[in-house]
């Protein structure tokens, strides 16, 4: 079973609070639906370098095609999104990718974000 935890992107100071402020201003429950703190869930993976990933990660991964490790298309770049069946990264559910590597998120790297 996956750790259950949180980050927030605060608008207002256009910063990421970590899994460890929320906690230690004891403030989730002020948080949750509130749109200028939008959550971000951890998925419960890390990245090739662990880093862990959380909802709106921005990741490049590469595509795997048949067996775990035979075929790879070129390097893909997609936003992670957790949905009931699984995570996704981009159009992709994480049990084909490979080489995931977290390089940025949707609120800090909006580049990143518009090259998707």
């Amino acid at each position: 079973m996956r750790e259950i935890k949180y980050r927030a992107w605060v608008k207002r100071a256009q910063q990421m609070a970590s899994w460890k402020e929320i906690q230690e201003k004891q403030n989730l429950h002020r948080l949750i639906g509130n749109p200028d703190y939008p959550l971000m869930q951890y998925t419960g993976l890390t990245d090739a370098n662990d880093v862990e990933i959380y909802e709106g990660d921005i990741v490049r991964f590469c595509v795997v095609e048949g067996e775990p490790g035979e075929k790879r298309r070129e390097s893909e770049i997609g936003e992670v999104k957790v949905h009931p069946l699984g995570v996704w990264l981009g159009d992709w559910d994480y049990l084909w990718c490979e080489q995931i590597e977290v390089v940025g998120n949707i609120y800090e790297n909006k580049e990143l974000a518009k090259a998707m």
